[in-house]
């Protein structure tokens, strides 16, 4: 697969962060954080994300077998229920220390730019990306 568009959620029980690559630049940009009731984000949401890029393969973060199990099965449920819906591939991909990559992404460049406040929906975007980044190093173009 060397065209089109992935999508990258980063799942967690309170808000999931989303990211986008285009397969042939092999580049990933972070795009939102969206909130979570009932551990899952708003369908309508997703549904539009799905709509605006079009992906052809969707990528979930999946955390170490020791993470909680209301984690785990949120995560697998999420997964179910992506490729039920869109019939697109899902791929469950290590999501280990995203979010410190994340974080210290985010100091870097406050450091530069002098703000200091870094939200959790910027870390769970930018989380996405890193997850994106080590999926697509993981998946050369074929």
């Amino acid at each position: 697969m060397t065209q089109g568009k992935v999508l990258c959620f980063d799942y967690g029980l309170a808000r999931v962060g989303v990211a986008v690559a285009d397969l042939k630049a092999r580049i990933a940009h972070p795009l939102t954080t969206l909130s979570c009731k009932g551990g899952s984000p708003n369908p309508a949401k997703v549904e539009q994300l799905v709509a605006r890029w079009r992906p052809r393969q969707i990528v979930i973060g999946r955390p170490a077998e020791h993470s909680p199990p209301a984690l785990l099965n949120g995560i697998d449920r999420f997964a179910r229920r992506m490729e039920r819906q869109f019939g697109l591939p899902v791929s469950r991909t290590d999501e280990s220390y995203s979010s410190l990559e994340a974080k210290e992404r985010l100091r870097r460049q406050r450091r530069a730019s002098l703000r200091s406040t870094i939200g959790k929906d910027e870390v769970d975007k930018i989380a996405a990306c890193v997850i994106l980044e080590s999926w697509l190093a993981a998946n050369p173009p074929e």
